[in-house]
């Protein structure tokens, strides 16, 4: 398996990392109640002007009133997102969160890998009370969605983080990790205790923090806003640019350590995260405001090249495609899971390519950050290109990673529809009912130079009766003379030609077409050859492109046809 610097430690699955013995960790970002960066420590500063040493970072995720709050008594931490729902409109001061953030770091345990270490923050408007909040870190893309619900639905083992400040001089904060289960629970129904920090509290930096989970709050005045090299924030105190008291709220939670203590070895990939607001700690409280957003620990990207290469038969267009997939997230994929790419051209029919990922070109050894895999096909369409959406998802068993949706405009087969015509003509005396009468014999041979099938209406500038229709193949190229039909080879011009020197049509019809006929004119010749001069004209549309000037001209040279010398009449 291909695995890139940073995960030497990843494990032969679903994007998941091999997990060590609990050690202390060793923070990479300081966890001091303020978002400016003070020492050799990454901060929130830093952090969200993507100059830090994170691994994924989420920036800044501003949710200002009336933005999405929870809706409806059943949207509860307890329950499926399937089941949450969402509005615009207010809560209480105290419950309005204003700006989010969320990293990502691998950090050395001592043991000789790293820990997978989550980093959170949060702002809310007012500090008038208690500040409950809860964390949530989804494998789904998890958001809000159509008709006032969210999208996506819990995965087995999602995270959720618990964090309770209370107010008050020597307060110290309650945490608690729990972990989604599709069944059971030892907290409550679906949601599986990993750690708590009990009543001690799980301040950072203090003797109460384990390593495992921690929270801390200002516990003064701290610099907020654009002048101070920070983002958009404003209080309801309306001073500008700080954090009173207890506005801003930061945490950690080494993941590889919690999943650790519960026994269980393999850490699934996070797509998204949630940040909200409650009414209490307990489990099944009320939930408030929410902001949230992407995650991408673990996240695949799809595009697509096409483009028209040849004409069917039936005047319909091969395109040929290519399929590129990016694992865009920074663990490595197993090459036994699988990818589904659904692709819906504009004029063709839908088709889906389902296959495990050691399938695809580069795939064998799995799917480490940054590879692309490929895949190439071809479909028939209606048209000379058009456009096409491409949706493109990785399952790990049960969950998924969903890419966003490409359009894709695929490139025209360049086509140049010609023509040629030419007549030929003669003129004779023949016995017509006991008189001399002047005829006129001719042929006039229309052929198809162009790269494209043509519908052609032939017409004479003097004989009425001409109103000859038929339509034209194209010539066939060649390379070698395997590339021609039975009876042709590959002349010097790269065309199939017979040993009559007629062209082989691309899809077996005719490149020439040749009208004969004769008629009684009714002018006079002239001159002293005796001629008589008239014009064919030969119009031609396309049924797969434009012919232009092709549909309105296509004159052959005036055809003279000469009365002398005398030729015996043609039967």
């Amino acid at each position: 398996m291909k695995l890139s610097r940073l995960f030497r430690t990843a494990l032969l699955c679903a994007c998941t990392f091999t997990l060590y013995g609990v050690q202390a960790t060793v923070d990479k970002v300081e966890l001091d109640g303020n978002a400016v960066k003070e020492t050799a420590l990454d901060d929130w500063q830093n952090i969200n002007l993507s100059t830090s040493m994170a691994n994924v970072t989420t920036g800044v995720i501003a949710d200002l009133p009336p933005q999405t709050i929870f809706w409806k008594g059943g949207s509860k931490d307890t329950l499926d997102v399937t089941e949450w729902w969402y509005r615009d409109g207010a809560v209480p001061d105290k419950d309005d969160l204003r700006n989010g953030y969320a990293s990502a770091y691998f950090i050395d345990n001592g043991a000789g890998g790293n820990d997978l270490v989550f980093y959170f923050g949060a702002e809310r408007y007012a500090n008038n009370g208690d500040a409950i909040m809860g964390f949530w870190f989804f494998q789904d893309k998890v958001g809000p969605g159509a008709n006032n619900q969210f999208t996506g639905q819990h995965q087995e083992n999602d995270l959720f983080i618990i964090m309770e400040y209370p107010q008050g001089s020597n307060s110290v904060p309650y945490v608690q990790v729990m972990r989604w289960v599709n069944a059971g629970g030892s907290v409550s129904e679906h949601l599986d205790l990993l750690y708590a920090s009990g009543a001690s509290g799980a301040k950072c930096g203090t003797a109460g923090d384990s390593g495992i989970a921690c929270a801390i709050t200002n516990e003064q005045v701290e610099l907020a806003g654009t002048v101070n090299g920070l983002w958009p924030y404003d209080n309801k105190e309306g001073t500008l640019n700080v954090y009173a008291i207890e506005s801003l709220f930061e945490g950690r939670l080494n993941v590889s350590q919690a999943f650790m203590a519960a026994g269980i070895s393999e850490i699934p990939c996070f797509s998204s995260f949630l940040i909200e607001t409650r009414s209490s700690r307990s489990e099944t409280a009320q939930l408030k405001d929410f902001l949230g957003g992407n995650f991408p620990l673990c996240s695949i990207a799809i595009s697509k090249t096409c483009g028209a290469t040849e004409l069917t038969a039936d005047n319909k267009f091969r395109i040929d495609y290519t399929l590129s997939l990016t694992n865009t997230g920074i663990g490595s994929i197993g090459a036994v899971e699988t990818v589904t790419v659904d692709d819906a051209p504009s004029d063709a029919a839908p088709f889906m390519v389902t296959q495990g990922v050691s399938m695809f070109a580069n795939g064998a050894d799995g799917w480490a950050p940054n590879e692309v895999l490929t895949y190439n096909g071809y479909y028939i369409s209606d048209v000379n290109g058009g456009t096409n959406t491409v949706d493109a998802s990785v399952s790990f068993g049960a969950a998924s990673i969903v890419a966003d949706q490409y359009t894709a405009t695929c490139d025209s087969l360049a086509l140049s529809p010609m023509l040629t015509i030419h007549k030929n003509c003669s003129l004779s005396l023949e016995a017509t009912n006991g008189v001399v009468a002047l005829r006129k014999d001719y042929d006039v041979t229309v052929c198809n130079t162009g790269d494209a099938p043509l519908n052609v209406s032939l017409t004479d500038s003097v004989d009425p009766n001409l109103q000859a229709m038929f339509s034209l193949d194209f010539p066939k190229m060649c390379l070698t003379n395997a590339d021609c039909g039975a009876g042709y080879s590959c002349d010097g011009n790269q065309f199939c030609v017979n040993n009559g020197g007629m062209q082989e049509g691309n899809f077996g019809g005719n490149v020439c077409n040749v009208t004969t006929g004769d008629y009684l004119p009714a002018t006079l010749p002239n001159g002293t050859s005796g001629s008589l001069a008239n014009t064919a004209t030969a119009k031609a549309t396309s049924p797969v492109v434009d012919t232009g000037e092709l549909a309105t001209i296509g004159n052959s040279s005036t055809a003279n046809c000469d009365l002398c010398p005398l030729t015996p009449p043609q039967d």
